[in-house]
């Protein structure tokens, strides 16, 4: 998973646009900019965190059983 976020991450990054808006849909907007940079650093270091302390970030975001 943390791989996965961490390509997701890069490739926010290199493109600088970040859609959002109603799944299923297509994008009511895109976060540009620095705010897209930013965003985009924030879940680079998401995917850095699942990917040293896994357990923890699991129970974190309530996808483990414990």
């Amino acid at each position: 998973m943390g791989i996965l976020i961490l390509a997701g991450a890069g490739v926010q990054l290199m493109t600088r646009l970040i859609p959002y808006g109603v799944r299923g849909r297509e994008p009511s907007g895109y976060i540009t900019g620095i705010p897209a940079v930013f965003l985009s650093l924030l879940m680079g270091l998401l995917g850095v965190a699942m990917l040293v302390v896994p357990d923890f970030m699991l129970i974190l975001f309530g996808w483990s059983d414990e």
